[in-house]
Protein backbone atom coordinates (compact mmCIF):
# COMPACT_ATOMS: atom_id res chain seq x y z
CA UNK A 1 0.00 0.00 0.00
CA UNK A 2 1.20 3.49 -0.86
CA UNK A 3 0.19 6.73 0.82
CA UNK A 4 0.56 10.38 -0.08
CA UNK A 5 0.00 13.58 1.91
CA UNK A 6 -3.11 15.63 1.24
CA UNK A 7 -2.34 18.78 -0.78
CA UNK A 8 -3.37 20.93 2.20
CA UNK A 9 -0.77 19.29 4.46
CA UNK A 10 2.76 20.72 4.68
CA UNK A 11 5.89 19.50 6.43
CA UNK A 12 8.09 22.20 7.97
CA UNK A 13 11.57 21.55 9.33
CA UNK A 14 12.69 22.84 12.70
CA UNK A 15 15.94 22.60 14.62
CA UNK A 16 14.65 20.11 17.22
CA UNK A 17 11.55 18.69 15.49
CA UNK A 18 9.35 18.91 12.43
CA UNK A 19 5.82 20.29 12.20
CA UNK A 20 3.02 18.90 10.06
CA UNK A 21 0.66 21.76 9.27
CA UNK A 22 -2.85 21.07 8.03
CA UNK A 23 -4.09 24.39 6.65
CA UNK A 24 -7.55 22.98 6.01
CA UNK A 25 -8.54 22.05 9.56
CA UNK A 26 -5.89 24.46 10.95
CA UNK A 27 -4.06 21.98 13.15
CA UNK A 28 -0.37 21.41 13.83
CA UNK A 29 1.24 18.05 14.60
CA UNK A 30 4.83 17.29 15.54
CA UNK A 31 7.33 14.64 14.51
CA UNK A 32 10.88 13.89 15.67
CA UNK A 33 13.54 15.02 13.21
CA UNK A 34 14.24 11.55 11.84
CA UNK A 35 10.60 10.96 10.84
CA UNK A 36 10.15 14.54 9.72
CA UNK A 37 13.13 14.30 7.38
CA UNK A 38 11.79 11.06 5.98
CA UNK A 39 8.37 12.56 5.30
CA UNK A 40 9.84 15.75 3.85
CA UNK A 41 12.00 13.83 1.40
CA UNK A 42 9.54 11.11 0.41
CA UNK A 43 6.11 12.53 -0.47
CA UNK A 44 4.99 9.11 -1.68
CA UNK A 45 5.13 6.74 1.27
CA UNK A 46 5.53 3.01 0.75
CA UNK A 47 6.63 0.85 3.66
CA UNK A 48 8.65 -1.68 1.66
CA UNK A 49 10.33 0.98 -0.48
CA UNK A 50 11.30 3.03 2.58
CA UNK A 51 12.59 -0.04 4.36
CA UNK A 52 14.86 -0.74 1.39
CA UNK A 53 16.23 2.80 1.71
CA UNK A 54 16.48 3.10 5.51
CA UNK A 55 17.01 -0.53 6.47
CA UNK A 56 14.93 -3.27 8.09
CA UNK A 57 15.81 -2.00 11.55
CA UNK A 58 13.69 1.12 10.83
CA UNK A 59 10.56 -0.78 9.72
CA UNK A 60 8.75 -0.29 13.05
CA UNK A 61 9.45 3.44 13.02
CA UNK A 62 8.21 3.74 9.44
CA UNK A 63 5.04 1.83 10.28
CA UNK A 64 4.46 4.10 13.29
CA UNK A 65 4.76 7.14 11.02
CA UNK A 66 2.16 5.81 8.59
CA UNK A 67 -0.19 4.85 11.43
CA UNK A 68 0.15 8.38 12.80
CA UNK A 69 -0.64 9.93 9.40
CA UNK A 70 -3.66 7.69 8.84
CA UNK A 71 -5.00 8.24 12.37
CA UNK A 72 -4.92 12.02 11.91
CA UNK A 73 -6.33 11.86 8.38
CA UNK A 74 -3.29 13.45 6.73
CA UNK A 75 -2.83 10.99 3.83
CA UNK A 76 -4.80 9.06 1.25
CA UNK A 77 -3.98 6.10 -0.98
CA UNK A 78 -2.16 7.33 -4.06
CA UNK A 79 -3.37 7.16 -7.63
CA UNK A 80 -2.05 8.49 -10.92
CA UNK A 81 -4.83 11.08 -11.06
CA UNK A 82 -4.12 12.31 -7.54
CA UNK A 83 -0.40 12.51 -8.17
CA UNK A 84 -0.97 14.68 -11.24
CA UNK A 85 -3.34 16.90 -9.32
CA UNK A 86 -0.89 17.40 -6.47
CA UNK A 87 1.98 18.20 -8.84
CA UNK A 88 0.01 21.25 -10.04
CA UNK A 89 -0.48 22.75 -6.58
CA UNK A 90 1.79 25.75 -6.08
CA UNK A 91 2.19 28.04 -3.12
CA UNK A 92 1.79 31.39 -4.83
CA UNK A 93 0.55 34.51 -3.11
CA UNK A 94 -0.98 37.02 -5.48
CA UNK A 95 -1.81 40.55 -4.38
CA UNK A 96 -4.83 42.00 -6.11
CA UNK A 97 -4.00 45.45 -4.79
CA UNK A 98 -0.81 47.27 -3.92
CA UNK A 99 -2.25 48.23 -0.55
CA UNK A 100 -3.76 45.16 1.05
CA UNK A 101 -4.21 46.31 4.63
CA UNK A 102 -4.60 49.75 6.20
CA UNK A 103 -4.17 50.31 9.94
CA UNK A 104 -5.34 53.56 11.53
CA UNK A 105 -4.64 54.54 15.14
CA UNK A 106 -6.87 57.06 16.88
CA UNK A 107 -6.64 58.73 20.27
CA UNK A 108 -8.66 61.36 22.09
CA UNK A 109 -6.42 64.18 20.81
CA UNK A 110 -7.30 63.61 17.15
CA UNK A 111 -10.93 62.65 17.65
CA UNK A 112 -12.55 65.49 15.75
CA UNK A 113 -14.89 65.64 12.78
CA UNK A 114 -12.28 67.52 10.74
CA UNK A 115 -9.60 64.88 11.31
CA UNK A 116 -11.99 61.98 10.69
CA UNK A 117 -13.21 63.57 7.45
CA UNK A 118 -9.60 63.96 6.36
CA UNK A 119 -9.02 60.25 6.95
CA UNK A 120 -12.15 59.40 5.00
CA UNK A 121 -10.96 61.55 2.09
CA UNK A 122 -7.54 59.87 2.24
CA UNK A 123 -9.05 56.38 2.03
CA UNK A 124 -11.58 57.26 -0.66
CA UNK A 125 -8.86 58.91 -2.72
CA UNK A 126 -6.86 55.67 -2.81
CA UNK A 127 -6.67 54.26 -6.33
CA UNK A 128 -6.31 50.66 -5.15
CA UNK A 129 -8.77 48.32 -3.51
CA UNK A 130 -8.19 48.06 0.23
CA UNK A 131 -8.78 44.48 1.35
CA UNK A 132 -8.80 45.13 5.08
CA UNK A 133 -9.04 48.16 7.34
CA UNK A 134 -8.27 48.03 11.05
CA UNK A 135 -9.11 50.97 13.29
CA UNK A 136 -7.62 51.05 16.80
CA UNK A 137 -8.62 53.51 19.48
CA UNK A 138 -6.49 54.11 22.59
CA UNK A 139 -8.11 56.24 25.26
CA UNK A 140 -11.04 56.56 27.65
CA UNK A 141 -13.50 58.40 25.40
CA UNK A 142 -14.32 55.51 23.11
CA UNK A 143 -18.02 56.30 23.33
CA UNK A 144 -17.30 59.40 21.22
CA UNK A 145 -15.58 57.25 18.59
CA UNK A 146 -18.81 55.42 17.77
CA UNK A 147 -20.34 58.72 16.66
CA UNK A 148 -17.37 59.62 14.45
CA UNK A 149 -17.12 56.19 12.83
CA UNK A 150 -20.17 57.02 10.74
CA UNK A 151 -18.14 59.80 9.07
CA UNK A 152 -15.04 57.65 8.67
CA UNK A 153 -16.70 54.59 7.13
CA UNK A 154 -19.15 56.22 4.77
CA UNK A 155 -18.68 55.36 1.09
CA UNK A 156 -15.52 53.32 1.75
CA UNK A 157 -14.80 50.49 -0.68
CA UNK A 158 -13.20 48.11 1.82
CA UNK A 159 -13.78 44.35 1.95
CA UNK A 160 -13.24 43.77 5.69
CA UNK A 161 -13.22 46.18 8.61
CA UNK A 162 -12.08 45.47 12.18
CA UNK A 163 -12.50 48.03 14.97
CA UNK A 164 -10.65 47.85 18.30
CA UNK A 165 -11.67 50.25 21.07
CA UNK A 166 -11.62 50.58 24.83
CA UNK A 167 -14.61 49.80 27.02
CA UNK A 168 -16.60 52.70 28.42
CA UNK A 169 -19.82 52.59 30.39
CA UNK A 170 -21.27 55.29 28.12
CA UNK A 171 -20.67 53.17 25.04
CA UNK A 172 -24.15 52.02 24.11
CA UNK A 173 -24.28 48.38 23.09
CA UNK A 174 -27.29 49.24 20.97
CA UNK A 175 -25.29 51.83 18.99
CA UNK A 176 -22.44 49.38 18.45
CA UNK A 177 -24.83 46.74 17.12
CA UNK A 178 -26.49 49.34 14.90
CA UNK A 179 -23.07 50.28 13.48
CA UNK A 180 -22.48 46.64 12.48
CA UNK A 181 -25.94 46.45 10.96
CA UNK A 182 -25.32 49.63 8.94
CA UNK A 183 -21.97 48.47 7.51
CA UNK A 184 -21.94 44.89 6.26
CA UNK A 185 -18.16 45.02 5.75
CA UNK A 186 -17.53 45.32 9.51
CA UNK A 187 -16.56 41.76 10.39
CA UNK A 188 -15.46 42.38 13.96
CA UNK A 189 -15.51 44.94 16.76
CA UNK A 190 -13.26 44.23 19.75
CA UNK A 191 -13.97 46.09 22.98
CA UNK A 192 -11.04 45.65 25.36
CA UNK A 193 -10.70 46.48 29.06
CA UNK A 194 -14.22 45.32 29.83
CA UNK A 195 -15.26 44.01 33.26
CA UNK A 196 -16.88 41.03 31.55
CA UNK A 197 -16.44 38.81 28.51
CA UNK A 198 -19.24 38.57 26.00
CA UNK A 199 -19.79 37.89 22.31
CA UNK A 200 -22.60 39.24 20.16
CA UNK A 201 -23.30 37.89 16.68
CA UNK A 202 -24.73 40.23 14.05
CA UNK A 203 -25.92 39.27 10.56
CA UNK A 204 -26.01 35.61 11.58
CA UNK A 205 -22.40 35.66 12.73
CA UNK A 206 -20.91 37.52 9.76
CA UNK A 207 -20.13 40.33 12.21
CA UNK A 208 -18.90 39.65 15.74
CA UNK A 209 -18.77 42.05 18.68
CA UNK A 210 -16.36 40.81 21.35
CA UNK A 211 -16.08 42.23 24.87
CA UNK A 212 -12.68 41.29 26.38
CA UNK A 213 -11.21 41.80 29.85
CA UNK A 214 -7.79 42.05 28.22
CA UNK A 215 -6.34 45.56 28.38
CA UNK A 216 -4.53 47.17 25.42
CA UNK A 217 -3.09 50.46 26.75
CA UNK A 218 -0.99 51.44 23.71
CA UNK A 219 0.67 50.31 20.48
CA UNK A 220 3.53 48.88 22.57
CA UNK A 221 1.18 46.05 23.51
CA UNK A 222 1.17 44.65 19.97
CA UNK A 223 3.67 42.21 18.50
CA UNK A 224 3.14 39.37 21.00
CA UNK A 225 3.83 35.93 19.57
CA UNK A 226 2.14 32.85 21.01
CA UNK A 227 0.14 29.80 19.97
CA UNK A 228 -2.94 32.02 19.94
CA UNK A 229 -1.38 34.36 17.37
CA UNK A 230 -0.57 31.61 14.87
CA UNK A 231 -2.44 31.75 11.58
CA UNK A 232 -2.40 28.45 9.75
CA UNK A 233 -4.66 28.99 6.77
CA UNK A 234 -3.52 28.47 3.19
CA UNK A 235 -3.42 32.16 2.21
CA UNK A 236 -1.25 33.07 5.19
CA UNK A 237 1.01 30.04 4.67
CA UNK A 238 1.48 30.92 1.00
CA UNK A 239 2.24 34.57 1.77
CA UNK A 240 4.82 33.59 4.39
CA UNK A 241 6.91 31.74 1.81
CA UNK A 242 8.00 35.02 0.25
CA UNK A 243 6.76 37.98 2.25
CA UNK A 244 6.66 39.45 5.72
CA UNK A 245 3.28 38.41 7.08
CA UNK A 246 2.77 41.57 9.13
CA UNK A 247 4.05 44.33 6.84
CA UNK A 248 3.53 43.05 3.30
CA UNK A 249 1.15 45.37 1.41
CA UNK A 250 0.39 47.17 4.67
CA UNK A 251 0.24 50.90 5.29
CA UNK A 252 -0.52 52.64 8.57
CA UNK A 253 -1.50 56.02 9.93
CA UNK A 254 -0.38 56.67 13.50
CA UNK A 255 -2.19 58.85 16.05
CA UNK A 256 -0.34 61.97 14.77
CA UNK A 257 -1.40 61.40 11.17
CA UNK A 258 2.03 60.14 10.10
CA UNK A 259 2.02 57.48 7.37
CA UNK A 260 4.22 54.48 8.21
CA UNK A 261 4.73 50.77 7.66
CA UNK A 262 3.45 50.25 11.20
CA UNK A 263 2.33 52.82 13.81
CA UNK A 264 4.94 51.47 16.24
CA UNK A 265 7.84 52.25 13.90
CA UNK A 266 9.81 55.50 14.02
CA UNK A 267 10.27 56.16 10.31
CA UNK A 268 7.42 57.92 8.56
CA UNK A 269 6.76 58.66 4.90
CA UNK A 270 4.67 61.79 5.15
CA UNK A 271 1.55 62.99 6.92
CA UNK A 272 -2.09 62.82 5.87
CA UNK A 273 -2.12 66.64 5.76
CA UNK A 274 -0.08 66.64 2.56
CA UNK A 275 0.57 63.05 1.49
CA UNK A 276 -1.70 60.44 -0.14
CA UNK A 277 -1.34 56.72 0.52
CA UNK A 278 0.04 56.22 -3.00
CA UNK A 279 2.58 59.03 -2.49
CA UNK A 280 3.86 57.38 0.69
CA UNK A 281 3.83 53.95 -0.91
CA UNK A 282 6.07 55.11 -3.75
CA UNK A 283 8.63 56.79 -1.52
CA UNK A 284 12.08 55.21 -1.33
CA UNK A 285 12.34 52.59 1.39
CA UNK A 286 8.63 52.13 2.08
CA UNK A 287 8.54 48.57 0.72
CA UNK A 288 11.96 47.46 1.94
CA UNK A 289 10.51 45.37 4.80
CA UNK A 290 7.83 43.65 2.73
CA UNK A 291 10.14 40.88 1.56
CA UNK A 292 11.70 40.02 4.92
CA UNK A 293 10.11 36.65 5.51
CA UNK A 294 10.82 34.26 8.38
CA UNK A 295 13.47 32.38 6.40
CA UNK A 296 15.60 35.55 6.51
CA UNK A 297 15.17 36.26 10.23
CA UNK A 298 17.71 34.97 12.72
CA UNK A 299 16.43 32.17 14.95
CA UNK A 300 13.04 32.21 13.18
CA UNK A 301 14.64 30.52 10.18
CA UNK A 302 15.22 27.45 12.40
CA UNK A 303 11.69 27.39 13.82
CA UNK A 304 9.04 24.86 12.80
CA UNK A 305 6.31 27.50 13.33
CA UNK A 306 7.82 30.07 10.96
CA UNK A 307 5.24 29.78 8.17
CA UNK A 308 2.20 30.19 10.43
CA UNK A 309 3.71 32.83 12.72
CA UNK A 310 3.17 36.54 12.30
CA UNK A 311 6.20 38.79 12.45
CA UNK A 312 7.06 42.07 14.13
CA UNK A 313 9.81 44.34 12.81
CA UNK A 314 8.84 47.21 15.12
CA UNK A 315 10.02 45.47 18.31
CA UNK A 316 13.01 43.18 17.81
CA UNK A 317 15.68 41.67 20.08
CA UNK A 318 18.47 43.70 18.50
CA UNK A 319 17.14 47.13 17.40
CA UNK A 320 20.25 47.61 15.26
CA UNK A 321 19.66 44.44 13.23
CA UNK A 322 16.49 44.43 11.12
CA UNK A 323 16.86 40.65 10.70
CA UNK A 324 16.73 40.09 14.45
CA UNK A 325 14.12 37.85 16.09
CA UNK A 326 10.86 39.49 17.30
CA UNK A 327 11.32 40.79 20.84
CA UNK A 328 8.01 39.45 22.13
CA UNK A 329 8.56 35.81 21.24
CA UNK A 330 9.30 33.40 24.07
CA UNK A 331 9.80 30.28 21.94
CA UNK A 332 13.25 28.73 21.57
CA UNK A 333 13.41 26.42 18.52
CA UNK A 334 16.75 25.06 19.75
CA UNK A 335 15.14 23.56 22.85
CA UNK A 336 11.53 23.32 21.67
CA UNK A 337 10.34 25.16 24.78
CA UNK A 338 8.31 28.30 25.54
CA UNK A 339 9.20 30.80 28.27
CA UNK A 340 8.11 34.28 29.34
CA UNK A 341 9.86 36.66 26.94
CA UNK A 342 9.66 39.71 29.23
CA UNK A 343 11.80 38.08 31.94
CA UNK A 344 14.49 36.78 29.60
CA UNK A 345 17.81 38.45 30.65
CA UNK A 346 18.91 38.65 27.01
CA UNK A 347 15.90 40.80 26.13
CA UNK A 348 16.20 43.41 28.90
CA UNK A 349 18.39 45.76 26.87
CA UNK A 350 15.82 45.87 24.06
CA UNK A 351 12.94 46.28 26.54
CA UNK A 352 14.72 49.34 27.93
CA UNK A 353 15.47 50.65 24.42
CA UNK A 354 11.75 50.58 23.51
CA UNK A 355 10.71 52.03 26.87
CA UNK A 356 8.65 49.00 27.85
CA UNK A 357 9.72 48.66 31.47
CA UNK A 358 6.44 49.88 32.94
CA UNK A 359 4.35 47.93 30.44
CA UNK A 360 6.21 44.72 31.28
CA UNK A 361 5.75 45.29 35.03
CA UNK A 362 1.98 45.67 34.57
CA UNK A 363 1.82 42.33 32.77
CA UNK A 364 3.69 40.47 35.52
Amino acid sequence: MKYILYPNVFVVSGFTRYAIIDVHIKKVYFLPKSLGQLLKKHKLINIDALVRVFGEHNRTQIQELISFLIKNDLVYTDSIIMLKRISKIQLEFNNHSTIGNVLIDLTEKNLSKDYINRLNFLLNRSNTLISALQIRFFGNSSYKLIEYLEFLLQNLCVENIEIILSFHSKSSEEKIIKLCESYLNINRIIIYGSSFEKEILVHGGLSVISYLTLNIPSTKKCGNISHESFNNNLKFYAESQTYNTCLNCKISVDSDGNIKNCPSMKQNFGNIKDTTLEDALNKKGFKKLWNINKDKIKVCQDCEFRYICTDCRAYIEDPKDIYSKPLKCGYDPYTGEWSEWSTNPLKQKAIKYYGMEELVKKDE
